[in-house]
């Protein structure tokens, strides 16, 4: 990340749970760098043997609003199918709990 430039899915620990939180004004849509982000915070959960689960919230008014359709057909290139955030949550070596409040509209996290 360049220096000034603000990460999209912040990863912080508070006691033995990890905290995923998704920071994408205004409504933390699933613009390209999100899903990359929470796969990067699930793994460094994954990683830290002293978080013992982990919770992932939106910030600001939002859970996630969906995909960003201003991206649609930018960005990078899909991660391959098995690294997909909700299929590594399905999947997860350690609990994560989703704080939803505010706008969680349908959409997979692809």
């Amino acid at each position: 990340m360049a220096e000034g430039e603000r990460a999209l899915v912040r990863f912080e620990r508070d006691g033995d749970i990890g905290i995923i939180t998704i920071d994408n004004p205004p409504v933390n849509a699933l613009s390209p760098g999100v899903p990359e982000g929470i796969l990067a915070a699930l793994d460094k959960g994954n990683a830290d043997a002293g978080v013992r689960g982990m919770g992932m919230l939106g910030a600001g008014g939002s859970c996630v609003a969906g995909a960003d359709i201003r991206q649609s057909g930018r960005g990078p290139a899909l991660p391959p199918a098995a690294r997909w955030p909700y299929d590594v949550l399905d999947r997860n070596e350690k609990p994560v709990v989703a704080a939803s409040h505010g706008y969680a509209l349908g959409t997979a996290i692809r």
